[in-house]
């Protein structure tokens, strides 16, 4: 099997899968016609040759991602078998998944502990990472993948239902400190421990090149929590909104911080995405939206489904979705009126 792959500057990379009964080494002449005759009917000439290694395909996953103040990420805490290209998306996601934590820490925001989390999180991720690049593996061969139409089947398949795991949208994370029901049972279309969801939003303060735009746009790089409020029937929510913006409109609040002494301003902490339902012109909760700096948000229900039918929010009981700093849910609070 051959795997090619353009990594710019028009050069090109070939590699070349060899079984474990060819136990001669291929020089790079041999391998060459191998990969030409592999890949026929078509014609490929290699005018040059800049690197020719040989590699013995591998995995591993570390007992433990971090111990102490040290912690691996990466081919430092896994190695994953680069046929499957899995290697990259992981390893990026243990860095995200890592450094706002760490941010959040050396800034005294959050106890030590949430540290703890890392391992727990990525390592279950790594383990399933693995296991899948092991079974796509044992169908990637020379024979069922150019011959045989049942093994070819069932690799579609394979990557067809696995797609959103391995590019890391798809993962979801187990239910801990970080990841909270509110209620065991609550039938969540986005639980805790899920990503984050996008979608189109319109800002109600429009002016010259301010567009409807999309919730994950709003998500800065800095490590702080978004709460989605989704306002639901502001009439009907109106006492719920309301304790909500006393609490928020508090100059200073330290709801992380393990040292009183210490105060945070709570924009450093979280910012406030307030979305309407788009049959609601104007929100009569007015406080709420004072708090968010006086903007808010109408879900854009011109794609398939707005944000309240993808976050799987009544239309009118609206409910509070916390956002953790790398795009996963960490609570989604529904409103409970009486």
């Amino acid at each position: 099997m051959v795997y090619h792959a353009a990594t710019g500057g028009g050069f090109y990379r070939f590699s070349l899968r060899i079984y474990s009964d060819i136990t001669e080494d291929l020089s790079q002449e041999e391998v060459i016609e191998r990969i030409k005759l592999v890949v026929l009917p078509f014609e490929i000439e290699f005018k040059t040759v800049d690197l020719f290694s040989r590699y013995n395909l591998n995995h591993f996953v570390a007992e433990e991602f971090s111990q102490d103040r040290v912690f691996l990420v990466g081919d430092a805490a896994h190695h994953i078998s680069p046929m499957c290209g899995f290697s990259l998306n992981t390893g990026l996601a243990d860095s995200w998944n890592l450094v706002w934590k760490l941010y959040l820490t050396s800034c005294k925001i959050t106890k030590p502990t949430i540290l703890e989390t890392y391992h727990e999180e990525r390592y279950t991720v790594a383990e399933r990472m693995i296991e899948l690049s092991v079974k796509l593996q044992a169908i990637y061969n020379l024979d069922s993948v150019m011959i045989g139409v049942e093994s070819q089947q069932e690799l579609n398949y394979a990557w067809t239902r696995n797609k959103g795991f391995m590019t890391g949208i798809g993962v979801e994370y187990h239910i801990s400190s970080l990841n909270l029901y509110a209620s065991d049972d609550i039938d969540l279309r986005v639980r805790p421990g899920m990503r984050s969801p996008d979608g189109r939003i319109t800002p109600s303060m429009i002016t010259d090149g301010v567009t409807p735009t999309r919730l994950l746009d709003l998500f800065t790089a800095v490590p702080i929590f978004h709460i989605l409020v989704f306002m639901g029937d502001p009439s009907h929510n109106n006492d719920y909104l309301e304790k909500l913006a006393d609490l928020v409109t508090l100059q200073r609040l330290s709801p992380f911080t393990p040292n009183r002494r210490k105060f945070v301003e709570y924009k450093e902490i979280y910012e406030l995405i307030i979305i309407v339902p788009a049959n609601v012109s104007q929100p009569s909760c007015t406080s709420i939206v004072e708090a968010a700096g006086g903007i808010y948000y109408t879900d854009d229900v011109t794609e398939d489904e707005g944000l309240y039918a993808r976050y799987g929010v009544d239309l009118q009981e609206g409910a509070i979705v916390v956002v953790r700093p790398d795009g996963i849910v960490g609570n989604h609070l529904q409103f409970y009126t009486k």
